[in-house]
């Protein structure tokens, strides 16, 4: 959001001067601390009064706790901005006009409430000096000095070199070392916030690495050291760009320049193949996804990074067409025609990073039933062991044939003919029974492994024929399965943050026939929404850290840095692109 704003000053003849300037960001806040955006100094303003937002191109002012705004003469502690309205913040008046071209909004703040002598008048007659108390100030600057010196560099270098002296001030409601705190703790440190030694561990020296490296020993580095052969990168002390004490939430850098000022020359500092990149808006590569690549014979998946504009395939060995999924239609259901979307079965999981594995029994077996009897639709085999689906055949034709009564001309008489209960049959006829059992498992199994059901989103060979005689069944092979958690392991998007989208913005899939179609969108899409570091109507300010994290080298550690012992991890690229491999 961007607004320009004008002081107003009128002048005892009648003149009014304007001082104008600009003021961007997310949100504007106005109010009497020098943080704010739309700083007012008067007393009468709180230090944080209220903030201006932007809602989808629409501007609100909101009122702070405690704080009041008077909006055209009415009190409200929030309202949106048209044009015309004043708003009172104390004894200011902010009054909104036409926005110039290339503003989101035009204000004008003004001092209309004076307080007068009154005040000036009152400070005077209460004002008691220092002589009147009987005491001089040689006298009080040296009783200050004693108990400052005392307080504040004194006990708290006594407290760093002796234990005794810590211990007796631990239980105190403010301790000897909290005298020299300059700021408020990172929320992830204040467990150990009173202990100043467990950074602090040599006095008058700044933090070393070493103090960081013992909690943070298994803390990916950013780069290989030695390929990456930086003194900027790996000589750069940890505090550099990790400081503490600046609040719950501002230990970690996430200005444009801790990776840009690096990565804009990659080409001509190092000898790497990573594209330059400086900002997301403009200048910035198309997306590489990370591709499961199968080998047929040797039955394995590997994974190999490939453009979007490349028009990579995904090997995945999962049929699966979503246009005959998404029609306007529907699909056959159980009970009618149903129309899918596609959260049916893409769920983001907790936290909206990625999305919850695709399981058969969650998300498919309501329309692909796994039956194989047309007269029992209850009966189902099991989903994913061919050794189990033929064992589950057997057993239940076995049962049919034992107990007789079975329609089928092809069967043997002792299967075709119903008993009488307690009626016994032969030897003879009880093997007809077991081998005709067999085969028609094994008949019903070809039948729904390479015809009916499994083909249908699996491929499936056939490896032999098998011999009824000798009692080997048939055998099948199914290609394995691997459907990737995110394509952009090496980012991290998070969906909850896109809502207010519809996942067809980004996601074409109603026009896919193909199964190994990648879809998510190239970065012109994501560019109509977002924008770099510099200002953008209508888009939203990203930094690299939205998307990118720093400490991602998987296979070198701070604790092999630092010469501490450090486990070999597995990638996190790794450990993601193995989630959904069942």
């Amino acid at each position: 959001m961007q607004c320009k704003v004008s002081f107003l000053t009128r002048k005892s003849r009648g003149g009014v001067t304007h001082i104008d300037e600009i003021v961007s960001g997310s949100s504007i806040r106005v109010g009497r601390s020098t943080e704010n955006e739309l700083y007012l100094s008067d007393f009468r303003v709180s230090l944080h009064h209220a903030t201006i937002h932007d809602r989808q191109g629409r501007y609100y002012i909101e009122a702070e706790s405690g704080s009041d705004l008077r909006v055209n003469n009415a009190i409200a502690q929030s309202t949106r901005l048209n044009k015309g309205d004043k708003i009172a913040v104390g004894p200011y008046d902010i009054e909104v006009i036409s926005a110039e071209e290339g503003q989101d909004l035009d204000i004008t703040i003004e001092l209309v409430r004076q307080l007068g002598d009154d005040l000036e008048q009152l400070k005077q007659r209460s004002t008691t000096t220092l002589a009147a108390t009987g005491f001089s100030r040689r006298r009080w600057s040296w009783v200050f000095y004693t108990i400052i010196s005392l307080l504040f560099l004194v006990l708290p270098i006594s407290a760093f070199f002796s234990d005794a002296v810590r211990d007796v001030f631990k239980d105190a409601p403010i301790t000897a070392d909290v005298a020299w705190k300059s700021g408020e703790f990172e929320s992830a440190h204040t467990f150990f916030a009173n202990d100043c030694k467990a950074c602090h561990q040599e006095a008058f020296t700044t933090v070393r690495d070493t103090a960081c490296a013992t909690c943070h020993t298994e803390t990916h580095t950013h780069a290989d050291p030695q390929f990456f052969e930086l003194s900027g990168l790996n000589e750069t002390r940890c505090a550099t760009c990790h400081k503490e004490h600046n609040g719950r939430d501002g230990l970690v850098r996430r200005d444009e320049g801790l990776c840009g000022d690096c990565h804009k020359d990659l080409d001509t500092t190092t000898g790497t193949d990573l594209t330059n990149v400086q900002d997301f808006g403009n200048n910035h590569p198309d997306f590489k996804a990370t591709m499961f690549r199968f080998d047929a014979r040797a039955k394995t998946f590997s994974t190999n990074r490939e453009a979007l504009k490349d028009k990579p395939v995904e090997t995945s060995n999962l049929k699966f067409p979503h246009d005959k999924h998404l029609t306007v239609e529907g699909v056959d259901a159980p009970g009618g025609s149903r129309v899918m979307v596609c959260a049916d079965c893409h769920q983001a999981e907790p936290g909206g990073i990625g999305m919850k594995p695709i399981v058969m029994k969650d998300h498919c077996s309501e329309c692909h039933r796994l039956e194989f009897e047309a007269d029992i639709p209850d009966r189902i085999v099991p989903h994913g062991n061919l050794e189990h689906i033929l064992y589950t055949l057997t057993e239940y034709y076995g049962n049919l044939a034992l107990k007789g009564g079975y329609d089928d001309l092809d069967a043997p008489a002792v299967v075709r003919n119903r008993r009488r209960p307690g009626q016994r049959i032969t030897k003879r006829e009880r093997k007809d029974a077991f081998l005709w059992a067999k085969q028609k498992a094994f008949d019903v199994g070809e039948d729904l492994f390479e015809d009916r059901v499994c083909s249908t989103c699996h491929d499936v060979t056939k490896v032999s024929d098998g011999n009824l005689r000798d009692g080997d069944a048939p055998k099948w092979e199914i290609a394995p399965v691997r459907l990737a958690d995110t394509w952009l392991p090496k980012a991290r998007f998070v969906h909850n943050k896109h809502q207010t989208m519809q996942c067809t913005d980004c996601h074409d899939a109603a026009k896919s026939e193909e199964s190994g179609d990648v879809l998510i969108p190239a970065i012109d899409n994501c560019q109509q929404c977002h924008a770099g570091t510099e200002a953008a109507h209508n888009k939203i300010e990203s930094t690299c850290v939205d998307c990118h994290g720093f400490h991602i080298a998987e296979d070198f550690l701070l604790g092999d840095r630092k010469g501490m012992p450090a486990r070999k991890a597995m990638s996190a690229t790794a450990e993601r692109m193995d989630k959904n491999i069942k």
